[in-house]
């Protein structure tokens, strides 16, 4: 018999069913098994009860009840059944290790390697909760063990997830099988088969094997079908589906009743009567409201406990599609129930994950009509109320939060109708309503906890997380009012929240609160402090609303301001946290403010560069903005009489360009060094035109070396950003700026040294090399990027215009060398030759529309260089020459002399005369070219007479069709 019991013991059996997904099983209070005692041969039954573990329910299932009985009379029990039963010592030879007889010693699921398949529960570890749970208000119980198997069970419609303990065992030709022990002679009564038929039925167990046994001693087995259990003998007589028809109608009845979210039930029947009832317990607050009276709820801190544990159940799981709405209905109710209760530790907790809710685990949807919840509620289906005997209830609950069933209606089929279950909606407008209303739930909180003097440490650590979350809250109404450029208020709240965080450190002891989510808060809210002060900078006008809103408080946040005392903010932070007025303040400010934010991400876990280069940034943007306000103020101050102030502030502006390029190297950042290097630029060529301005007389001194150095190292500076870029393609924008203003820096370079040479210090010659080597590397860097941008593009005709000018200033130059100082006639020859190449380069690279004062001029230049020549053989071939230039600014002379450099119009019209009367002379005295001469008198008589003329333009136009005829 030992071998047949070993036989049936080798292994486990076990369906392969699973619960639904996200559900997790209720487990309650389960004895632990003894151990077996393998030398004396005791073998102790699994649990208490008739020899097993019923199956226990899990969630979405009902406990069970003592159905009614349906053919047999209930008999009670003589005593407690399964007691333990002695089996014979186990035989002195090894067991083999398969196909022979193996005893197992019976194990936990949770201590045994689960089969394939099987579904294993595994518990919470210890410490795996969020390190953010508020301190448990109440005392937790010990979880209980683990079931052994969780598996679906349905029943008509209703399907229910159980969990359970009941030992499966398998061999041979039995593959599934159930244990039970029973003392030999001892009738099975209906309440026992009735357990053992719905142990099997819920497992899918095909057979029971009762081991009889007689004072511990093991008589003989019988192996019984389940669906013969219900008529094992006449003791043991009932209808498996009256049963499961009863079993049906109260379920369908539970699940019809028990729809509203959150709430608790008690299905109860009192001794005697034929009515099963159902009190809804979490509405028993609303009913003492309603009636008036004095109503001790017995069951208001049970039920408030365990809304509470529910809700804070729910708010561990960090899957956004938490039902957010359903939380919130479960803390409203457990708030309810303890609003007249002396529980002040639940109640702080309840408002504490009110808040949390609200702050952290609830969307914005924009309107009222809005859920802020991603789950929907299913449908639940609600029978016709039945009217219980005698009308009225005698548990002072009224008949609106009762549900009755008659147990004499169990056996029929009862309808349902359909409807609809209704969560009251959680929306919010916007962010900061929400988080107005999250900051109200914890100004309750702290109100409850009571004075600062008289908090235990219980108390101390709700502070301290109620303190963290409003730092949480604070910082994002802070960034909600920047991103509104609300800066006063921006600035206000993120006092707040950084006054929180520090207060929580102050007040926090080790393991409390963690220091990383403390300082993840601080470095947001300093972030926001810095660029509300940069900000603040840019939005002079109307500052004084600003302030304003900074020092308006809000009575509602002074509950949670007045606890935040910490004598460590210190008179640098209270300036970080205060608005300025004056610009270079709030900019030093908010420089502090990121090095405030920085010192947190040593607190900071995991990967913080991103976080680092942030902050490098945002304090090289503050850099770069102080430097280029020292650099406005220089140029609006006199150097001639405050020459040291101006030259203090270049050097304040240069260091804070180089501490801004610095931090920007710093944070590998490429674009925004080539900024920097653009200011660099443009302070230095500031610093050069200071340098020559005219003096105290009005006389404009010569080039000096000093204005020298300071273009040499604005190129520089443009060189360097360029090359930090590598190209054009990693930001046009910037690129395209470096190139001109590195074309302009040498082209002013070339013009000063040109038009106020240092003859004192150097040659003519001297002077002229260097001119064309400064004026040619404008060129060559201009062109270069005009070669690689079409026409479209809108710097076009910036850089058009500028390389225009270069070859325009080298023509000077050229053609006053021609005449000038040059020594012998063969350079003479190649100064005329440059002249006239810069200017024909230069007319072609104006455009009409955008450069026509720089034509016409270049024209008049041109002609200049002719008539010079002119002076020469080839009288008449120059003079020719110089007239055609004059006449081709025909076509970009404009329809009104308005519009133009009226010197230059003069100009014109006076060299028009002076060629044709020239021309006129020569031939005369040569005798040539009669009709010719005759249509240049002409030409002459009209110049003589401009004002007979609406515009130059149309001056211009008459002669030169007369010439064009001449010519024909």
């Amino acid at each position: 018999r030992a071998s047949q019991v070993a036989a049936l013991l080798d292994c486990q059996h076990g369906e392969e069913l699973k619960s639904d997904e996200g559900s997790e099983v209720v487990r309650g209070e389960q004895p632990s098994p003894r151990k077996q005692d393998i030398t004396s041969g005791a073998l102790s039954p699994w649990g208490a009860g008739e020899g097993g573990h019923a199956p226990r329910e899990a969630k979405g299932g009902c406990s069970h009840a003592p159905l009614p009985s349906v053919k047999a009379s209930p008999q009670k029990e003589q005593q407690q059944e399964g007691d333990a039963c002695r089996l014979p010592p186990p035989p002195p030879h090894p067991l083999p290790e398969r196909g022979g007889s193996q005893l197992m010693v019976m194990q936990r699921q949770d201590e045994l390697v689960p089969s394939r398949k099987e579904h294993q529960l595994v518990p919470r570890q210890e410490g795996e909760e969020s390190h953010t749970t508020f301190p448990c208000p109440v005392s937790e119980p010990p979880p209980p063990p683990p079931f052994a198997k969780d598996f679906q069970w349905t029943i008509a419609d209703t399907r229910m997830l159980l969990g359970s303990d009941l030992p499966i065992l398998t061999q041979g030709d039995h593959p599934a099988i159930s244990l039970r022990l029973r003392e030999k002679g001892k009738p099975v009564t209906v309440l026992t088969g009735l357990d053992y038929w719905l142990d099997n039925l819920m497992c899918n167990v095909p057979e029971l094997m009762m081991c009889f046994h007689l004072d511990g001693v093991v008589q003989n087995y019988e192996v019984i079908k389940t669906e013969d259990i219900p008529h094992l003998d006449k003791n043991c007589q009932f209808n498996r589906q009256e049963v499961l028809e009863v079993a049906h109608n109260v379920l369908g009845f539970l699940k019809a009743n028990c729809t509203r979210e959150g709430h608790t039930y008690w299905l109860c029947r009192r001794a005697g009567e034929e009515v099963v009832k159902l009190y809804d317990l979490s509405s028993l607050e609303e009913c003492e409201e309603r009636s008036g009276e004095e109503f001790s709820n017995p069951f208001a801190t049970s039920v408030a406990n365990l809304l509470y544990r529910m809700a804070k159940n729910m708010l561990k799981n960090t899957d956004e599609t938490i039902n957010a709405a359903l939380v919130h209905m479960l803390l409203d109710n457990c708030i309810e129930l303890l609003k007249q209760n002396t529980s002040t530790k639940m109640l702080v907790s309840a408002y504490y994950l009110q808040a949390l809710l609200v702050i952290t685990r609830v969307e914005v949807t924009g309107g009222p009509e809005g859920a802020a919840s991603r789950e929907q509620v299913p449908p639940a289906k609600h029978p016709p109320n039945v009217a219980p005997p005698g009308g009225q209830s005698t548990t002072g609950i009224t008949s609106s939060e009762t549900k009755y069933l008659l147990v004499n209606k169990l056996l029929k089929p009862l309808s349902f109708i359909e409807a609809e279950p209704t969560l009251p909606s959680l929306s919010f407008s916007n962010d900061q309503e929400r988080l107005r209303v999250g900051l109200d739930y914890i100004v309750k909180a702290l109100i409850l906890l009571g004075p600062t003097k008289q908090w235990n440490q219980w108390q101390q650590t709700c502070v301290v997380m109620l303190l963290c979350l409003s730092a949480a809250a604070y910082q994002a109404l802070a960034e909600a009012c920047f991103s509104v450029n609300r800066l006063g208020r921006a600035l206000r709240y993120a006092r707040y929240s950084i006054l929180c965080g520090e207060s929580s450190a102050m007040l926090s002891s080790a393991g409390h609160v963690p220091g990383v989510e403390r300082a993840e808060k601080l470095y947001s809210a300093w972030m926001v402090c810095g660029d509300i002060h940069c900000l603040s900078t840019k939005l002079s006008d109307n500052f004084s609303s600003h302030l304003e809103d900074f020092k308006l408080e809000n009575p509602e946040d002074m509950p949670i301001i007045n606890v935040t005392a910490n004598p460590s903010v210190n008179g640098r932070k209270n300036a970080c946290m205060t608005l300025h007025t004056d610009l270079e303040s709030s900019l030093l400010r908010s420089i502090d403010c990121y090095e405030l934010a920085h010192g947190q991400l040593a607190q900071l876990t995991g990967n913080t560069i991103e976080k680092k280069r942030k902050v490098q940034e945002h304090v090289g943007n503050s850099w770069n903005e102080l430097g280029t306000y020292y650099k406005q103020l220089a140029s609006l101050m006199d150097h001639r009489t405050d020459s040291r102030q101006v030259e203090k502030l270049w050097v304040s502006s240069h260091d804070c360009f180089q501490k801004s390029l610095h931090t920007f190297q710093e944070a590998d950042n490429a674009v925004n060094q080539a900024l920097v290097y653009v200011n660099l630029g443009a302070l230095m060529v500031s610093c050069a035109r200071v340098h020559g301005l005219p003096g105290a007389s009005g006389q404009r001194s010569e080039f000096s070396q000093q204005e020298k150095v300071f273009y040499t190292k604005a190129a520089d500076f443009y060189i360097s950003g360029k090359q930090v870029l590598r190209g054009r393609s990693a930001c046009p924008g910037v690129w395209d700026q470096l190139v001109m203003d590195l074309s302009g820096v040498y082209f002013t370079m070339g013009t000063v040294l040109q038009n106020n040479a240092p003859l004192s210090s150097l040659t003519p010659q001297d002077v002229e090399r260097e001119v064309v080597e400064v004026l040619m590397k404008a060129l060559t860097h201009t062109e270069a990027f005009l070669n690689t941008i079409d026409k479209e593009h809108p710097k076009y005709a910036a850089l058009s215009g500028q390389a225009g000018n270069c070859h325009y200033q080298l023509a000077s130059l050229y053609q006053k060398s021609a005449y000038g100082f040059s020594s012998t006639q063969s350079k003479q020859r190649q100064s005329k030759i440059q002249a006239e190449k810069h200017y024909n380069k230069a007319l072609q690279l104006y455009l009409p529309q955008y450069h026509s004062v720089e034509m016409l001029r270049t024209n008049v230049e041109k002609a200049l260089l002719y008539e010079q020549q002119a002076l020469g053989k080839q009288q008449v071939k120059y003079l020719k020459c110089v007239l055609g230039c004059l006449l081709d600014t025909e076509t970009i002379l404009p329809e009104r002399d308005q519009d133009t450099d009226g010197q230059l119009l003069t100009v014109l019209v006076h060299r028009l005369q002076t060629v044709l009367k020239q021309l006129m002379s020569v031939l005369t005295k040569k005798g040539e070219s009669p009709q010719l001469l005759q249509q240049l008198k002409l030409m002459y008589t009209s110049v003589l007479k401009p004002e007979q003329y609406k515009s130059t333009q149309e001056l211009v136009s008459t002669l030169k069709d007369l010439y064009q005829q001449a010519q024909k």
